[in-house]
Parts: C-alpha cells; sequence; structure tokens
C-alpha cells in the first residue's frame, strides 16, 4: 500500500482526496470541494521535485505484510 500511496493511489487508504484547484467558495462562504477521480492523484499534478526526493528514500522491507 505504501508504494500505492507514493504513486498518488489514496483509493484504498480510507480517505477522501479532493482537488485544491476545483474549490469553489459560494456566497454564504461555504467552500464545496470535487474529489479527485478514483482519489489518485494524476501524476502530471505531482510535484516533480517531491517525487524524486521520494524516490531516494527505499520502501519499508521489514514487518508483515500489510502492516
Amino acid at each position: 500500500m505504501k508504494a500505492a500511496l507514493r504513486a498518488g493511489d489514496f483509493s484504498r487508504a480510507g480517505v477522501t482526496i479532493y482537488d485544491p484547484d476545483a474549490r469553489v467558495i459560494g456566497p454564504t462562504g461555504l467552500v464545496t470541494s470535487t474529489p479527485l477521480p478514483g482519489n489518485q492523484i494524476p501524476k502530471a499534478r505531482m510535484n516533480a521535485s517531491s517525487t524524486a526526493v521520494q524516490d531516494l528514500v527505499p520502501l519499508p522491507n521489514f514487518g508483515a505484510a500489510g502492516a
């Protein structure tokens, strides 16, 4: 699952990821947001610098599967 999260796939994380570019502030000040499709961050919208640094850190390789 950690590899999926690093790739922007939050579909099994139990949280909803909202699109920060799709926020709308209504006339009463209420903010509405649109969830990202499939709860996944598109590769094109991931920061290249952050992705490069993330790739330098290995995934955990100990413990039980799914721990």
